[in-house]
């Protein structure tokens, strides 16, 4: 998968991505942006390792979580917790 999106953006008269890949923008990947990000840039202070999986059938919605009113219970997989009481002014 490439970084169409990024591939316009200037650093400069080059491109972003040239620099932030180690190569040409129009190669680069997220697989050798995460790498040259994470322990192919001689100037990195520590290694990082980069795990990406392309996992889509998973069924976890961590960024889609349900809201609940103060005098509701909070029951989630995560959490089971009894209603706070609220006072209005």
């Amino acid at each position: 998968m490439k970084f169409t999106f990024l591939s316009d953006v200037l650093f400069g008269n080059d491109h972003a991505l040239d620099t932030l890949c180690n190569e040409p923008y129009d190669k680069c990947t997220i697989a050798s942006f995460l790498d040259y990000l994470g322990h192919k840039n001689p100037n990195l202070p520590f290694q990082i390792d980069f795990t990406p999986i392309n996992d889509t059938e998973s069924s976890e919605k961590y960024y889609n979580q349900t809201t609940f009113q103060c005098q509701e219970a909070v029951a989630t997989q995560y959490e089971n917790k009894s209603a706070c009481s609220c006072s209005v002014s």
